[in-house]
């Protein structure tokens, strides 16, 4: 059996960090931010670090943030991001009543060539009940999407680009342990034991590759 490593990163820095106001001037909803200056200078450090690192099945978000670090990530690469609602944040922490996400079909427009528009999303949105159970409100559709990519990806590397909320559900569904809290552009890897589908944390939130570590807006400071 070939063992399966997961890479699980967090988008970078959005611009609604920096500029609240940014939706003014765009055709995007509020909840949907792009990445800030800062985060576009972080999506290219992450280019590098996965340079070298096959990356053979890549899981995103649909929030604008998340496809522009993955695309950022995939540059010269034929591997094509899927697009998947099943790794949203919490809609405890979305700003709006209804997310407003674009469909896969004007993302790859935007990204093209980069877009699986062939992929069936395991999930299409959040639900409204998520937001009374709090940051990991999406605990139980993140783990619905992990063990339904895990049940048909059998081998290979897989990379998922998610928020905060989401990817420390991942955290909880790969290790059996507590939560923990991605600051943005940094990366945790899993890696799949002798027994199928039980993986260990071989480091989890590391930003070494980041030029500038500071103001991450994770919870948990160290990797390990």
């Amino acid at each position: 059996m070939k063992r399966r490593k997961i890479y699980a990163i967090r988008h970078a820095e959005r611009e609604d960090d920096v500029n609240p106001c940014w939706y003014y001037n765009s055709y995007l909803t509020k909840d949907n931010t792009p990445l800030s200056e800062r985060g576009l200078e972080q999506a290219s450090e992450l280019y590098e670090r996965f340079q070298d690192i096959t990356k053979d099945y890549v899981f995103a978000s649909p929030y604008c943030r998340t496809v522009e670090t993955a695309s950022a990530i995939l540059q010269g690469s034929k591997t094509k991001v899927f697009i998947e609602p099943g790794f949203l944040e919490s809609s405890h922490v979305i700003s709006e009543a209804v997310t407003g996400f674009e469909t896969v079909e004007d993302t790859a427009r935007r990204f093209p060539g980069q877009i699986d528009l062939n992929y069936l999303a395991q999930h299409v949105d959040v639900t409204p009940e998520e937001g009374d159970r709090g940051n990991l409100g999406c605990k139980d559709r993140v783990f619905d999407t992990m063990n339904k990519i895990l049940e048909k990806y059998e081998e290979g590397t897989i990379l998922i680009i998610g928020h905060k909320s989401s990817l420390a559900a991942v955290h909880i569904y790969l290790t059996k342990g507590a939560p923990v809290y991605p600051g943005q552009a940094t990366v945790s890897k899993y890696v799949e034991g002798n027994m199928k589908g039980r993986f260990t944390c071989e480091y989890a939130c590391d930003s070494s590759h980041l030029s500038d570590r500071t103001e991450l807006r994770g919870k948990a400071k160290l990797a390990y």
